[in-house]
């Protein structure tokens, strides 16, 4: 049982986290051009 929550945890945790680095870099690449 213990397994499964953490496995679980895991794919929560890895999947926001993927999608906040992958929103850090649309920014990071789109403010210069807002900029200028």
């Amino acid at each position: 049982m213990w397994n499964k929550m953490v496995y679980c945890l895991g794919y929560i945790l890895g999947q926001w986290f993927s999608n906040s680095v992958v929103h850090f870099c649309l920014l990071l690449s789109f403010q210069p051009q807002m900029q200028s």
